[in-house]
C-alpha cells in the first residue's frame, strides 16, 4: 500500500541527528527570540519572549518582562496579552479562525516588532500507520501519519512526535509537493521505536512563513559551516516566528 521503501533509505542516515543552532552574532549584539502560536479551536494562547546573551555566555537566555504584546486580525478583532511570568504572555478569550490573518505586534525597549500569520485550512491526522521492515535482519518500526490532503492548495505541515510521554527533537516538516489532494503516505522519521511503545504524532497545519522559517532552520543547522540565522516572519531584526495553525494529535501503541 505504501510505496515510500527508497524515501526510507534515504532519510535513515537523519533519524538520529541532533541538531543545535549556531547563532551568528556579535559580542555586544542582543537580540530578542520570539516563540508565539494561536491554534484554531483554542482560545487562550502564548507568546514566550527572550533575549540572546554574548556569543561567549553560557546562561539560559534571559527573559523579556517588560514588552507590551498585542494581536489583532484581519477583521478588526483585537486582543492584549499579559505576562504571567519567565517571559511568557498570554491571552484568554480570543478565538483563533480558519483563514484569518493575523498580525502579532511587540514593543520592547522601545522598538516594534511584527509579524503575520494566517491560519490555514483544517486538514485533521485521522490515524497513524506503523509500517515494518527488515534491514540487516533488524525490524525498523516507522510511522506514517493518515491525513488528506486538500486539492488545489498549497498545504505545509509540522508534526510532533512524542514516545512514551518524551517528546523528541528535531524538525520534521511535510508539503504537499507531490501529493497535492492525495492521503499522505510519508513517513515521519523516529529512531529506535520499538513494540509496546506509546506513540503520539501532533500534526500542525502552519502557513508558508512559519514553514520557511522552520525549513530554513533545519537546513541551516545541518550545514558543516556556521549557518545564516532563518529568516524571522518578524521585523527589525527578531530572531524566532509567529504561527497561526491547526492542530491536531492521535496516539497508538506500537504493534
Amino acid at each position: 500500500m505504501f510505496k515510500i521503501t527508497g524515501v526510507i533509505f534515504l532519510f535513515l542516515g537523519l533519524i538520529s541527528c541532533e541538531k543545535v543552532i549556531d547563532l551568528k552574532l556579535k559580542t555586544d549584539e542582543q537580540r530578542i527570540v520570539v516563540e508565539g502560536y494561536i491554534t484554531k479551536g483554542e482560545t487562550t494562547h502564548q507568546v514566550h519572549i527572550t533575549k540572546t546573551l554574548d556569543f561567549d555566555e553560557t546562561a539560559a537566555y534571559p527573559p523579556v518582562e517588560d514588552a507590551v504584546v498585542t494581536i489583532v486580525d484581519n477583521e478588526g478583532n483585537a486582543g492584549v496579552f499579559t505576562h504571567t511570568g519567565n517571559g511568557v504572555y498570554e491571552i484568554q478569550g480570543y478565538a483563533a479562525i480558519v483563514g484569518r490573518t493575523y498580525t502579532l505586534k511587540i514593543i520592547s525597549e522601545g522598538v516594534t516588532y511584527e509579524a503575520k500569520s494566517t491560519i490555514p485550512s483544517e486538514i485533521l491526522l485521522d490515524d497513524i500507520y506503523i509500517l515494518t521492515y527488515d534491514l540487516n535482519s533488524i525490524q525498523v518500526k516507522v510511522p506514517i501519519p493518515i491525513y488528506t490532503d486538500i486539492a488545489g492548495e498549497k498545504n505545509y505541515y509540522l508534526f510532533e512526535p512524542s514516545v512514551n510521554g518524551e517528546k523528541k527533537g528535531g524538525i520534521r516538516l511535510l508539503d504537499d509537493e507531490y501529493m497535492d489532494g492525495l492521503s499522505n503516505e510519508r513517513p515521519v522519521f523516529i529512531s529506535d521505536l520499538e513494540v509496546g511503545d506509546t506513540l503520539k504524532i501532533v500534526m500542525h497545519c502552519i502557513d508558508y512563513s512559519a514553514y520557511k522559517y522552520l525549513f530554513t532552520l533545519d537546513q541551516n543547522t545541518g550545514s558543516v559551516a556556521a549557518p545564516a540565522n532563518p529568516e524571522s516572519n518578524f521585523g527589525n531584526n527578531a530572531l524566532g516566528y509567529f504561527s497561526a495553525r491547526v492542530t491536531s494529535e492521535k496516539t497508538v501503541i506500537v504493534q
